[in-house]
């Protein structure tokens, strides 16, 4: 690692910290596998709708459980901006009732692996939204009363707009970075008091980033919020997600090295990776972090799609016992994890970790953390260039001081060298 990637990495030690707000994905069941969530029918979107619209929320995944179908129900609640429940009477915001059976989509077909497999549409016939902001909805074991799963998306009214771009910063200091330039108009809205009433949040590749790094208002006019100067709203942009296919044991990807076919289960050993901090930027197809369940030859990907046991492995000194690594993206969650932390094998000198995963395309990054879960930049293996395109959520909330809930009055897609989509 070069001096100046140290100290570039070090100027954003400070900002990473974990956010205090719940996780937006967070699977509890470690029988719950491939769970998915995305709007209109397109696994690469984010989980966001319009209110009163005709577009739709998919929550996708498979139940591995050997009791499996399980009396599952779920659950919607609305949140705050921060993911919290606020705890709202079901008629405030919700047309129907809160809670719902819930019923299998299919039994898998002609697979080593046995699953059953859930799939939920929102707005469905049983229940809608009434308001807009973010929801949550809690899958249970109805018999056990446990939870087994939670994913959040978002219902948008359109009461304002961003005018917002990325670039590389014009500060020489964080060049390997990405800028967000930022303005909310809230020409529907007559807001008091913008800097108390009106937040707004930045995901970065469907990851919502730590509190220290969401976007700090500059100065604010009669009907609009500036987010705009050339040391505020800087990210690390970090380096293009990693990629394993796996869509059949019969077909021998570039980072596989090898496969073999236990009694019940087919076992795929990766090739082990490597630090990436050292490197060139090399542009690699990758959706960001999120996984497309396939096989080839396969006609139903939900039901016939089988399960592999892969092992991965990252090759790096041992870290010391203050730090973690962890393997991220759609395939663990999103986020740190239990069942995402590796565990450093002396022989090998790799992290190592076995996941199941279903037949398909992942793309996936190694985390460094402390044992506060903050992700430690100057440690990272995967470097960080400017160049990266990395997809970004910008989400504007408004909850005045008389309201009960908070509402998401806008949301904005963009990436590093595209046009803004609204």
């Amino acid at each position: 690692m070069t001096y100046h990637k140290f100290i570039a990495g070090l100027l954003f030690l400070l900002c990473f910290e974990p956010s205090q707000a719940q996780h937006r994905i967070k699977i509890i069941d470690t029988e719950i596998k491939s769970l998915q969530i995305f709007a209109n029918q397109n696994i690469s979107t984010f989980p966001s709708i319009n209110l009163n619209s005709n577009e739709v929320i998919s929550i996708t995944f498979d139940d591995l459980h050997p009791n499996a179908p399980r009396n599952l129900t779920y659950k919607i609640v609305h949140c705050d901006e921060n993911w919290t429940d606020e705890n709202l009477f079901q008629a405030t915001f919700l047309d129907g009732f809160q809670e719902q059976p819930l019923y299998n989509s299919g039994f898998s077909n002609n697979t080593f692996t046995r699953y059953v497999h859930y799939s939920i549409n929102f707005p469905n016939n049983d229940v809608k939204p009434k308001i807009s902001g973010n929801y949550m909805i809690i899958i249970s074991d109805t018999d056990t009363q446990q939870p087994l799963l939670k994913a959040g998306f978002m219902v948008v009214e359109k009461r304002a707009s961003h005018i917002a771009s990325i670039a590389i910063p014009t500060n020489s200091s964080y060049q390997t970075s990405h800028q967000l330039n930022l303005t909310v108009l809230l020409q529907e809205l007559n807001v008091t008091n913008p800097t108390r009433d009106v937040k707004t949040k930045v995901y970065q590749n469907y990851v919502e980033l730590p509190d220290s790094l969401q976007p700090q208002s500059v100065n604010t006019g009669l009907n609009s919020i500036f987010y705009s100067r050339t040391d505020k709203n800087i990210y690390p942009a970090g380096n293009e997600f990693r990629t394993i296919d796996i869509r059949d044991v019969h077909y021998t990807s570039t980072n596989v090295s090898s496969i073999k076919q236990g009694q019940d289960l087919y076992y795929i050993l990766l090739r082990p990776d490597k630090s990436r901090d050292d490197s060139p930027y090399a542009y690699t197809f990758d959706y960001n972090g999120k996984m497309v369940i396939a096989g080839l030859n396969v006609n139903n990907p939900n039901t016939d799609c089988d399960y592999y046991s892969v092992m991965f492995s990252l090759s790096t000194p041992y870290l010391g016992d203050s730090f973690d690594v962890y393997l991220e993206g759609e395939l663990t969650g999103w986020g740190p994890s239990n069942h995402a932390k590796m565990l450093y094998n002396s022989t090998t000198n790799c992290y190592e970790i076995p996941l199941l995963l279903k037949q398909g395309f992942y793309s996936y990054v190694y985390v460094v953390r402390n044992h506060n879960g903050d992700a430690l930049m100057q440690l990272s293996p995967e470097g960080n260039f400017s160049q990266t395109e990395n997809s970004y959520q910008i989400c504007t909330y408004y909850k005045g001081i008389r309201d009960t809930y908070t509402r998401l009055i806008s949301t904005t897609a963009i990436e590093q060298n595209k046009k803004a989509s609204k």
